[in-house]
């Protein structure tokens, strides 16, 4: 079955993507820790994990409202990019991919919350951009 087809497809998507920003936070921790990320950056870093907390648990919420049909990514695809951005967000070394690699995550889940596949798709095509993953 293709794209988020079920309420539980919606709920995992929405797992994972809680996962990445308990992430982020860690490695932003571990950056302003280590000297490599600024105090602006940090705080640019944390209102996004803040936003991408709020999209999860939105998408938790509305997720029997959440189904989607039509969309030409499979779960399982989906599912790769989302587990592929965790892992690469775990070894970022500079805050600027960092930073733009959760903001291309943050921009999904808020595709995932509007249903739209076309709006889905752009978003995961912009995760397998940073993450080096290619979409078929």
């Amino acid at each position: 079955m293709n794209g988020l087809s079920s309420k539980n497809e919606v709920i995992e998507i929405a797992d994972r993507l809680s996962e990445i920003a308990d992430r982020a936070m860690d490695a932003t921790i571990a950056g302003i820790k280590a000297g490599k990320i600024s105090e602006n950056q940090a705080q640019e870093a944390i209102s996004h994990i803040q936003q991408l907390t709020l999209l999860s648990s939105g998408l938790l919420t509305q997720a029997v409202k959440s189904i989607v049909d039509g969309l030409q990514i499979s779960q399982a695809k989906l599912t790769e990019l989302i587990d592929e951005a965790k892992d690469r967000i775990a070894v970022i070394e500079t805050a600027a991919k960092f930073i733009d690699l959760l903001v291309d995550v943050l921009a999904f889940a808020a595709a995932a919350m509007t249903g739209k596949p076309d709006t889905i798709i752009a978003a995961a095509l912009e995760i397998g951009k940073d993450v080096g993953l290619e979409i078929e």
